[in-house]
């Protein structure tokens, strides 16, 4: 359980060889400055609810995969992947990043 607090702030979280490794943030702050790291997956989804749910974080894309990131439709507020680094990994297939929604920063 997150709290708004930040309860996961500055983790590494490694999906290993999940064939999908999906993320949701439900909590502002949830995941603030952590590592994701998916080159093992075929597919990482991101799904960012709260503001700020992955503040500064940076996701390592899978190796041989796709990787997605898209703001959830109930998001009512906004910031929800602000600062994040996206890497690609050895040959990533592609990476999605969607900011349509209500609000108009879930990006910046």
């Amino acid at each position: 359980q997150c709290d708004d607090f930040g309860a996961y702030y500055d983790v590494t979280v490694n999906c290993g060889s999940a064939a999908e490794c999906r993320i949701e943030c439900t909590e502002p702050y949830c995941f603030a400055v952590a590592e994701f790291n998916a080159q093992n997956s075929n597919q990482l989804m991101v799904e960012p609810v709260a503001r700020y749910c992955f503040l500064y974080s940076t996701f390592n894309a899978p190796d041989f995969g796709n990787a997605t990131f898209r703001r959830s439709s109930s998001a009512t507020d906004t910031r929800q992947l602000r600062g994040i680094t996206v890497n690609a990994g050895v040959d990533t297939t592609s990476i999605l990043i969607d900011c349509t929604g209500t609000g108009t920063d879930g990006c910046k």
